[in-house]
């Protein structure tokens, strides 16, 4: 591991990375940090940050005539769902890294497509402890959102998550660039690497 988190950044070009500084969360850019580096090896083509917004409901108006002026006026607005993460995978990772809904059934990996017969997936980011309950109301729009356009939404918790594929380096330090206080479930010998997970595939 390199000594500090100042050396990490140093070897990467996450410093300047334009997806990375605009991040809204430490979860979203330990996740973030996860797709970079399957993006550097090949497996990741794409990773898009808030993709276009997928509409749920459209808006509701109420229209009429005063006097000889037609008037309309919007009582609620449409709603929209914009998820964190788009990522587009290499096809040849499919089944290994992703796979799609329809045979989620045969093989429980750990991400799914948007839809069936494609190399997209989306990502909703949500902390382990959620105050706010605010997992709950992103599942429920999930819900609606695969049950109106037939496309699915992935929620990914990033410490759980990377306890069943592999932690970026990141995840071990603060923002100060300190090694973050884990505990026992989470600590860095319990964790695999990319190079260790990798070789867990059936390639």
């Amino acid at each position: 591991m390199a000594k500090t988190y100042t050396d990490f950044l140093s070897n990467t070009t996450f410093k300047d990375d334009p997806i990375r500084s605009i991040l809204k969360s430490q979860e979203e850019v330990w996740f973030y940090d996860w797709c970079y580096i399957l993006k550097k090896h090949g497996i990741i083509t794409k990773i898009v940050y808030e993709p276009d917004p997928i509409e749920l409901t459209p808006a509701i108006w109420s229209e009429g005539i005063i006097g000889k002026k037609k008037v309309k006026k919007c009582v609620e607005r449409a709603m929209q769902y914009t998820t964190d993460f788009l990522i587009e995978w290499n096809p040849e990772f499919l089944g290994t890294m992703f796979i799609n809904l329809q045979n989620y059934y045969k093989n429980q990996l750990p991400l799914i497509t948007h839809v069936n017969n494609s190399y997209t997936t989306l990502i909703e980011v949500k902390p382990t402890f959620d105050q706010n309950n605010m997992t709950r109301v992103a599942t429920d729009r999930i819900k609606f959102t695969y049950h109106i356009h037939g496309i699915y939404i992935n929620i990914i918790m990033p410490p759980d998550f990377f306890k069943v594929t592999f932690s970026p380096y990141s995840y071990f330090y603060t923002k100060a660039g300190n090694e973050r206080k884990l505990s026992k479930y989470f600590q860095p010998s319990h964790q695999k690497t990319f190079e260790q997970y990798f070789k867990t595939l059936s390639l």
